[in-house]
């Protein structure tokens, strides 16, 4: 329960903590950002500075919001898939290099 209540209030923090997928929490937290300030923006009166909400800038920022808790999710996800190991996991068909084959960049370095 934890990790969804996280996942859809701080999506970044929920990737971090509960997926330990670093590379996808920045573009997750970009849409999470501009959500809020969506909803910021339309409760200050949007665009057109009206008196009172502007609906359009509200629904456009929960809908980003919306974007990113479903990103994280999905991440989430993915991470405890591959920590199964099973058939399909990446993490099992992943072949780690030897320490006896030389570096291929060796050769294009000058001497």
């Amino acid at each position: 329960m934890k990790p969804t209540v996280t996942t859809v209030l701080m999506p970044p923090v929920a990737v971090l903590r509960y997926g330990h997928a670093n590379a996808t929490a920045a573009p997750i937290a970009v849409f999470w950002i501009f959500g809020l300030l969506g909803v910021c923006y339309g409760m200050l009166g949007g665009i057109f500075a009206q008196d009172g909400i502007s609906w359009i800038e509200i629904v456009l920022g929960l809908v980003l919001w919306a974007a990113s808790s479903i990103a994280a999710k999905l991440v989430i996800q993915a991470v405890e898939h591959d920590m199964e190991h099973r058939e399909d996991s990446t993490l099992d068909h992943t072949v780690e290099p030897s320490l006896e084959e030389p570096d291929p960049l060796e050769e294009t370095q000058p001497r």
